[in-house]
């Protein structure tokens, strides 16, 4: 009997190419977003709305990520909202991997059909 997942172990799914360059598209989304504020901070302005895109881009984690976070000391604050923003965006982008898939196939399966 073979091993699920085909003869390595690895599962082949019908629509993972796409899928996976749709979560790539979401990373670049959230690269994007972050340019903004990292200029704000370069620059040493404020008031800007570069925060208020990344926390947008990776949102409904970012937010939950953020209500929760305590950053009392400011030597560990920047770390913190640097992983308030990348931990989010990571499962996010494995999400969007994760629901556009599709089903698990078999090699010897015929291809899943082609979404148009």
């Amino acid at each position: 009997m073979r091993a699920p997942g085909g003869p390595h172990g690895r599962r082949h799914y019908g629509r993972e190419r796409r899928a996976r360059t749709l979560a790539y598209v979401y990373l670049g989304i959230v690269v994007l977003s972050a340019v903004p504020f990292a200029t704000e901070v370069a620059s040493g302005a404020s008031g800007g709305f570069g925060f208020v895109w990344m926390i947008l881009a990776t949102a409904p984690l970012s937010l939950v990520t953020i209500i929760t976070l305590d950053a009392e000391s400011d030597a560990m604050a920047g770390v913190l909202l640097g992983a308030a923003i990348v931990v989010p965006a990571m499962v996010n982008a494995w999400v969007v991997w994760r629901i556009f898939r599709g089903p698990a196939v078999n090699a010897d399966d015929p291809p899943a059909p082609s979404i148009r």
